[in-house]
């Protein structure tokens, strides 16, 4: 088993020197021009006026109107066992007319982001040369507050963040597995693990286009993957770690992590594709776990005309060798890259589209999508330029806001009122159910 360490002692650094912060204040969005951008799934979008266009040009949003499409098509709901992923739900949802975005922050380079509960936002970043590697503290209204330094020659390229909900940490995924915890009011950073260090078992993981368990001829190789997007759940005594990883460049997957006491109890390989993009789309994906244990992710899959990446979603005890509709669920259809991801505290998806997006949703690159915890989609933004690439996104558990990395564009976003009150009413009523329902774990 391997023990995490404890927490040593580092500030914050002040002043913010290796930022430029240049600030624009939220606006409306203009009204609504909407168009049908895509006919066979009814999904209607409209394309708004930019805001704070100075800093980032052509900056879009793009808004569903009328009935919600679902990720998965027919496929629905996906919470526990007992909840079957395979069960088709219909549910009508109407969209918030209100959302707002502003550039929240100009950092040079930014990557990932995260949030704590006092609404602190956490963004990791290059220095001015991009040498090395800081992640900077922000409030919630925007004001730096400091900065730490990852350490020379780590490179912000790929470096995710997360919030442990146990704990208020923020971990830091370096691309070489490096994991690091940050304590969110001191600064102090402590390493806790290297992925490529560990044993992980790789010997039966779900392939998504055989549909069934296979060791994929020793090609996973943790030891020299380059590692992605983390996502972190607190179930009773035991932290579930959620990590992407690309092996040699060419082959996605997921890797779970149980740690309980201090120790890792479990790592292992569970999902994955034989199947890979092009280029560079053939990079890390992003995941997010949500309170409902439900996982989601993408990965590349091929329909005979070419190979794109589809929602994956499953269960977080999922077993590759005991695959089924009520554990796992595999989109055919719908095409969705993703960056990285997040889910909020009533357990929907935000879903970063790195710079490919959708195109059965019509969205360009570097959009954000936001989902149901029944795999509905309930809203898009986009930040509209032709190099856009969307990140990371985190949001806050005060207010909903989102905050997506542009790292084309050098700067945060922050993006209010993606769900309307209805829509996180409605969010909070199911999952009060759902848990009513679920077996005790």
């Amino acid at each position: 088993m391997h023990t995490i360490h404890r927490f040593r002692s580092t500030l914050w650094h002040k002043p913010f020197h290796n930022q430029s912060l240049n600030f624009c204040t939220p606006n409306t969005l203009f009204p609504r021009n909407v168009a049908t951008v895509a006919a066979s799934i009814g999904l209607l979008l409209a394309s708004l006026a930019s805001v704070c266009a100075e800093e980032i040009s052509g900056v879009t949003d793009y808004f569903q109107a009328t009935r919600t499409p679902s990720l998965f098509g027919n496929v629905g709901r996906a919470a526990d066992a007992n909840i079957p992923l395979g069960k088709a739900h219909k549910i009508e949802a109407t969209v918030t007319e209100s959302a707002t975005n502003s550039v929240f922050a100009q950092v040079f380079q930014p990557f990932g982001v995260a949030t704590d509960a006092s609404g602190g936002v956490f963004v990791s970043s290059c220095d001015d040369g991009c040498f090395n590697s800081i992640v900077s503290k922000f409030a919630p209204d925007g004001t730096a507050l400091g900065a730490v330094a990852i350490g020379d020659g780590i490179t912000t390229a790929g470096q995710y963040l997360a919030t442990d909900p146990a704990t208020g940490a923020i971990y830091d995924l370096i691309p070489d597995g490096t994991l690091l915890a940050i304590d969110p009011n001191s600064g102090a950073i402590t390493p806790l693990l290297n992925l490529r260090q560990l044993q992980i078992d790789t010997s039966s993981v779900y392939d998504i286009v055989a549909g069934a368990a296979d060791n994929f001829g020793g090609l996973i190789l943790p030891e020299s993957s380059i590692y992605g997007d983390l996502s972190i759940l607190q179930s009773s005594d035991v932290t579930y770690l959620f990590v992407t990883a690309l092996s040699a460049q060419t082959l996605p997957y997921v890797i779970r992590l149980r740690l309980q006491g201090g120790s890792v109890v479990e790592a292992k390989a569970i999902v994955a594709s034989r199947a890979s993009t092009a280029g560079g789309v053939n990079l890390t994906r992003g995941v997010a776990v949500n309170l409902q244990k439900v996982v989601l992710t993408t990965l590349p899959i091929g329909n005979g005309v070419g190979t794109f990446d589809v929602p994956v979603a499953f269960i977080a005890d999922f077993d590759p060798m005991a695959a089924s509709v009520e554990t796992i669920a595999v989109s055919g259809g719908t095409d969705l890259a993703s960056s990285g991801m997040t889910a909020d505290t009533a357990g929907n998806f935000y879903i970063a589209t790195n710079s490919v997006g959708s195109a059965a949703l019509g969205l360009p690159g570097g959009s954000l999508v936001v989902v149901s915890p029944e795999f509905l989609i309930l809203n898009t933004f986009s930040i509209g330029g032709a190099t856009s690439t969307a990140g990371d996104v985190a949001v806050s558990s005060l207010d909903g806001t989102a905050y997506l990395t542009a790292r084309n564009e050098n700067a945060v976003i922050a993006v209010s009122g993606l769900l309307s009150s209805e829509m996180a009413n409605s969010a909070r009523s199911t999952n009060r159910q759902k848990r009513r329902l679920s077996p005790s774990r």
